[in-house]
């Protein structure tokens, strides 16, 4: 039987790990970011050791991977980028998931870069690992909608659908000793960068109501959420959509109630705040904290 390790993080490792294990593909080691108890739990059950390590670029870690003598190295939602001393000296190298359409989509949050650029579909990839950053050879994608209600918690659930289909087949295509050779990426590549927290400030004077309403949608649960602020305080708009009616006036400021929500002027109309979450509780559009005339603003 093949040697592998993976690493993991989140739901997207969770689901990789428990597709694998029902395959009767055993790593030899887990390598967890975060160390949460579904992954502890699966290793646990599938007698799989388990380390945690933020850091895998350590000389420390990666003679403890190397000890293990894998083959080949699997990377399922893990966030660090891993150094190529770990994978290269590997028979089979390593492979990766990635979760937005290549090569426009490279690099860190391709689902909410996605959803903010308005895009209706996008593809879920298994492909080799190279020094670079997501633009190795293509082992296996499937596409998926992005239909004009999801959000960011919908996308992840669709890929991460597709890697516990995908990610099994290209290992046991390897444990099997038939690797894929893989498909060069075709297209013009693009490189996106991380996303921190404030990225999520709602830019009323210079934002449509279409990319205020992306910004909510792709920031929804598991990201931080596309928010204003009030004073001191942080609302995070949850769900938003276009209001109906055409309205005008200062971009940033609240012009009323309708029957479902709260309404704020963006640059060409209204949106129409449905749910926002303040200090941890989430609550109808409707209780948004605002009186006629206040104005939103970035600064």
């Amino acid at each position: 039987m093949m040697r592998y390790v993976v690493y993991t993080k989140g739901q997207r490792g969770v689901f990789s790990l428990r597709a694998l294990l029902e395959r009767d593909l055993v790593p030899v080691l887990c390598v967890s970011e975060d160390g949460d108890a579904a992954t502890a739990a699966l290793c646990g059950g599938a007698g799989v050791p388990q380390v945690v390590e933020k850091k895998p670029g350590r000389p420390e870690h990666i003679a403890l991977v190397h000890e293990h003598s894998p083959e080949l190295l699997m990377c399922a939602g893990y966030s660090k980028i891993l150094p190529a001393a770990l994978f290269e000296p590997l028979k089979y190298g390593g492979i990766n998931c990635h979760g937005g359409r290549l090569p426009a989509y490279r690099g860190a949050s391709p689902i909410p870069w996605q959803l903010i650029q308005g895009e209706t579909s996008g593809r879920a990839y298994v492909l080799r690992m190279t020094s670079g950053i997501d633009d190795g050879p293509i082992l296996a994608s499937e596409p998926y909608t992005i239909e004009p209600e999801d959000t960011a918690r919908h996308v992840t659930d669709k890929v991460t659908s597709i890697f516990s289909r995908i990610v099994p087949n290209v290992v046991a295509q390897f444990a099997e000793g038939r690797p894929p050779a893989g498909e060069p990426q075709v297209g013009e590549p693009c490189h996106w960068t991380r996303r921190v927290a404030e990225d999520g400030l709602i830019d009323w004077e210079r934002q449509s109501v279409k990319q205020v309403v992306d910004l909510a949608r792709a920031l929804d649960d598991p990201y931080p959420g596309a928010f204003v602020r009030k004073g001191a305080e942080k609302i995070v708009i949850r769900r938003a959509r276009p209001f109906a009616r055409q309205m005008a006036g200062i971009p940033g400021r609240f012009v009323g109630r309708s029957a479902d929500g709260a309404l704020i002027l963006a640059t060409d109309g209204a949106v129409e705040i449905l749910s926002f979450e303040r200090g941890g509780a989430v609550a109808g559009g409707r209780e948004f904290p605002a009186v006629y005339g206040d104005t939103f603003r970035r600064a």
